[in-house]
């Protein structure tokens, strides 16, 4: 029944079983350490940011909304580099990363590397969540999510920021359908797509995640924070 794709996983399956607990306990340092670090966003640049993308019309109302309304904001604002050449996941890593060990520094550490792009799911993989091709270099990448597992149907394509903190990835929280015609069309007025050699040529990944954002506040494509 796996294997025709009729379920998710195979039941009672203790490499699964070991696998997801992993996933669960690194999702939960990581969600840890972006709420500090969004709480920062909020006194800073994430009101600036969320009426660029269109998801406010006044700034000033970002510092009473809930943070899950303004992850668009939060996670361009977290990982996009500024005029240093440094965003603020890579100040916090060398702010914490002293006082850090084990799973937390991994965690912060892969917060830093974190990466946007777009993705095809490809199928579900073997043991737990799926398989991503990323059309920007054509490489294959393990995504642990169970959403994504359940009701993800492969071909679907995602716009979405990964981060690696074992041997899978997982999302940084914000997910954009790019199903949707209308979403590249919004995306492309903003920041220009094209293909070459059957790759997506991105340049500017961090104008691209914003012109992404806020396409999909346009075109109500946001999938939510996972």
């Amino acid at each position: 029944a796996f294997e025709e794709g009729l379920i998710p996983y195979v039941p009672g399956d203790e490499e699964r079983s070991v696998l997801v607990e992993r996933y669960r306990q690194l999702r939960n340092i990581s969600t840890d350490h972006q709420t500090v670090l969004a709480k920062r966003a909020v006194e800073n640049t994430a009101a600036d940011i969320a009426v660029r993308i269109g998801l406010v019309r006044d700034g000033e109302k970002v510092s009473s909304m809930d943070l899950g309304d303004l992850a668009p904001a939060l996670d361009i604002a977290l990982f996009s580099k500024g005029a240093d050449g440094t965003s603020l996941a890579d100040r916090y890593l060398e702010e914490m990363g002293d006082r850090l060990n084990g799973d937390h520094l991994t965690v912060v550490e892969a917060l830093a590397d974190a990466r946007f792009s777009v993705f095809e799911l490809i199928e579900r993989h073997p043991v737990a969540g799926v398989v991503l091709l990323d059309l920007s270099t054509g490489e294959e990448v393990w995504l642990m999510d169970q959403g994504f597992e359940a009701s993800v149907p492969p071909g679907y394509l995602l716009a979405l920021r990964l981060i690696r903190p074992a041997e899978f990835h997982m999302t940084t929280g914000v997910v954009v359908s790019m199903n949707d015609q209308a979403t590249w069309e919004a995306a492309n007025r903003r920041h220009p797509l094209k293909s070459t050699d059957d790759l997506l040529v991105i340049g500017d990944r961090d104008r691209l995640a914003e012109a992404v954002y806020a396409a999909a506040v346009e075109t109500d494509a946001l999938v939510g924070a996972v």
